[in-house]
């Protein structure tokens, strides 16, 4: 029997291509950006894509153009030619961009080995996505850096890396096609996340750090004034409730993005853990105060030494 010509085999619809093209591409860029590894592919993607097929061709010089808001080079009076130079133009713009990127993301992960980030002198053509993802790995970057001070500064941070990522995804808005901007979309909802809850974190250690005064304080006022002691004791309870479902929330937030950020590195968490840990919880046994309190311990312990049971004071 006779095998089927070439025009005759069945094929994708160019709308299935684009979306496919688009995602490649969408993902080579992210991992330009935010890989600590080998990007060589990932550099080289528009040329692998040209390779392909001529509809392949045309449509990642397209998806590529669009994204990163290149302009069409001057039109002449053959078609043919404009074509040849439209993918030119991208084939050597793209790389200058890529290359800044990739630079900006290892700079932004290793300062002291790459030397600190200025934005004042950009060596790339920029446009929404570009100043976008530039956004974002400044915004990652703070709240990491921010995790290494005081708590006054990781919480007076947080302001403006909250307005920072409000402004990231309108200017993922701003770029066409949308799909590209998929990933980075999905990283800024983690990074949100990894914000709003490592701030909650935070603010439930300053809490209960005050209210473990209080106990302390009321219970040796028990007699006297009974519902005193009973209230911080509740306020205790309250802010260790807060605090199990922030935990929750940025150990998701944090699989999701696979992301390294632990709670007990956040500033002020471990001294309060080990003296709210210490503390004589044994009017709380309505609450369970004793055994929330270990849970966070064990399950922090395994990559903390300093909770490990031999360790902890």
């Amino acid at each position: 029997m006779p095998s089927p010509t070439a025009d005759a085999l069945p094929r994708l619809p160019n709308e299935l291509f684009d979306r496919i093209i688009t995602f490649v591409i969408a993902d080579s860029v992210h991992s330009i950006c935010v890989s600590p590894g080998d990007t060589t592919w990932d550099m080289d993607v528009l040329p692998t894509l040209h390779k392909v097929s001529p509809l392949f061709r045309a449509i990642s010089t397209e998806v590529v153009r669009k994204a990163f808001d290149m302009p069409h080079v001057k039109q002449t009076a053959d078609p043919g030619e404009d074509a040849e130079n439209e993918h030119s133009s991208v084939l050597q713009t793209l790389p200058k961009i890529l290359t800044y990127l990739h630079s900006i993301g290892t700079r932004l992960r290793h300062p002291t080995d790459w030397g600190q980030v200025t934005f004042q002198n950009i060596t790339c053509p920029t446009g929404p996505f570009v100043l976008a993802y530039m956004l974002y790995l400044s915004c990652a970057t703070i709240r990491r850096n921010a995790m290494q001070g005081s708590v006054a500064m990781f919480q007076s941070s947080h302001a403006a890396i909250f307005a920072a990522l409000e402004q990231n995804m309108c200017m993922c808005g701003m770029v066409v096609p949308a799909l590209v901007t998929g990933l980075l979309e999905e990283s800024v909802r983690v990074e949100v996340g990894l914000a709003r809850y490592g701030l909650e974190i935070v603010r439930c250690f300053c809490e209960l750090d005050e209210h473990a005064d209080s106990i302390v304080v009321h219970r040796a006022a028990t007699a006297e004034n009974g519902l005193t002691f009973e209230i911080a004791l509740a306020s205790f309870e309250y802010f260790i409730a807060r605090l199990e479902l922030a935990n929750i929330e940025y150990r998701r937030m944090n699989m999701a993005g696979n992301s390294e950020s632990r709670p007990f590195e956040l500033p002020g968490v471990l001294p309060t853990l080990r003296k709210i840990h210490g503390l004589d919880l044994v009017e709380g046994v309505e609450f369970k105060l004793v055994e929330r309190i270990q849970a966070l311990v064990d399950e922090w312990s395994y990559a903390c030494p300093f909770l490990n049971p031999k360790n902890l004071i």
